[in-house]
């Protein structure tokens, strides 16, 4: 796993993890959940057996719509939470870990929810039949779910990573843990051989980046790339530089350089520019975040065996036939079926 978003690259993060943002969890704007002004207000859906407790926000006032207070810095807090604990990915991490960036684009997601729960408590939506069987219906699925978490968190706070196991899994691994990445800025133009072997002959005598993107875009503006840095490794999916541009590159000696390498059917012509090393992270700067990534990897082998555990304490009876029915309707229906096998084989969890 790659700690790369540890770092000080908040626009990078944003790119790859604004969706989190985006899909923030109903429970933080829901009404059901939302803070009141009478502190530990407590009652019970009589349907659902859900114990609603509403307590008053701390803290500064960070947003008012017509003159009250809706968010305070603990309702704030609190929702971020929530996304965090939401994902797996996140599982772990403290608000105090997100950068500022991020913060304010959450912040942003929770004023539409908070005006959007203005509008629905003029309009008195509440009180609408569709909404008081929707809220229900949430309910019961909230309380489900807060069992759940229950349950993970227990498991989760059970798990004890040891110092000694944060620095084996740093020194085995110290080539991931990147501070600021290495490597060789890379441009080039992707042609045929013949209409290559010209253009090498006049980009050869460019010792500048930006004139051998000049005239490549010249010769072909389409063809024209720029890989940007070019290191080892590189991050999975996001490294589009072809194998054979990056073994090239890499092996180079004297910079700058325009090569020419064969990828696939295709010449391309490049311009090798700015070698640079990466400089990697010590230890004491991402010792929390090993530890957390640590512990996710435990968490997950632990909660298996809990849950194989759970399967052994009680009778388990799966209704086999109702899934089989399933596979062959959709067989006579020309849908693809999945695999069986794999499905009996999972485990079964809430």
């Amino acid at each position: 796993m790659s700690i790369k978003y540890f770092s000080n690259n908040s626009t990078r993060f944003l790119k790859r993890y604004g969706f989190l943002l985006v899909a923030v969890t109903f429970l933080s704007g829901c009404e059901f959940f939302k803070k009141d002004k009478a502190a530990d207000v407590i009652t019970k859906t009589a349907d659902s057996g859900v114990v609603n407790v509403k307590t008053e926000g701390t803290g500064d006032t960070l947003l008012s719509i017509d003159g009250k207070s809706v968010l305070r810095e603990s309702d704030f807090m609190s929702s971020m939470l929530q996304m965090l604990q939401a994902n797996p990915y996140f599982r772990g991490a403290s608000v105090d870990m997100l950068p500022a960036p991020i913060k304010r684009k959450f912040f942003d997601e929770l004023i539409k929810q908070e005006l959007i729960i203005a509008w629905a408590s003029k309009n008195n939506v509440e009180s609408e039949d569709d909404f008081i069987k929707a809220k229900a219906d949430v309910l019961k699925l909230v309380n489900r779910s807060l069992l759940v978490q229950h349950f993970e968190k227990k498991v989760l706070d059970g798990i004890a990573i040891s110092s000694i196991d944060v620095e084996a899994e740093f020194n085995k691994n110290k080539e991931k843990y990147v501070k600021v990445a290495g490597g060789v800025l890379v441009s080039g133009i992707k042609l045929d051989s013949e209409k290559a072997d010209d253009f090498y002959e006049k980009a050869n005598k460019i010792k500048d980046a930006s004139e051998f993107e000049e005239l490549a875009k010249e010769e072909s503006e389409k063809d024209f790339e720029d890989f940007g840095r070019v290191r080892a490794g590189g991050e999975r999916g996001l490294d589009r530089t072809p194998r054979e541009i990056k073994t090239a590159v890499l092996r180079l000696k004297k910079f700058p350089v325009v090569e020419k390498v064969k990828a696939g059917k295709s010449t391309w012509v490049l311009f090798v520019s700015d070698k640079k090393e990466d400089v990697y992270f010590d230890l004491d700067e991402i010792k929390p975040q090993i530890e957390m990534m640590l512990k996710n990897a435990a968490f997950k082998e632990k909660l298996d065996v809990k849950i194989k555990n759970l399967r052994d304490d009680f009778k388990v009876d799966v209704n086999e036939k109702y899934f089989e029915s399933l596979e062959a309707d959709q067989a006579k229906q020309g849908k693809p079926v999945g695999d069986t096998k794999a499905k009996k084989k999972s485990s079964v969890a809430a």
